[in-house]
């Protein structure tokens, strides 16, 4: 009679361990999981960093273009201006 007893609790035991173990399996699973889109967000945000820095440097390039194409119409105006 004691004897069956301690196998039923040593059989509880072992459920019970066999449920932690499978919730440590599901645990270390979602963390791989997690881990995997960390990385991908890291990826897209230094993509994305790039592309801000792309967009910067088309933005000073336009504004460049775009002063010294003012800076020529105003010297053709001003010439017109002298030749009339």
């Amino acid at each position: 009679m004691l004897n069956t007893e301690i196998e039923k609790k040593e059989s509880e035991i072992e459920a019970v361990r066999k449920e932690l173990e499978d919730a440590k399996e599901h645990r270390d699973d979602i963390k791989q999981q997690l881990d995997k889109f960390e990385d991908e967000i890291t990826l897209q945000k230094e993509e994305l960093s790039k592309l801000y820095a792309q967009k910067d440097e088309m933005r000073e390039e336009f504004y460049k273009l775009k002063f010294e194409f003012e800076t020529e119409q105003d010297q053709v105006r001003h010439t017109d201006w002298i030749t009339r």
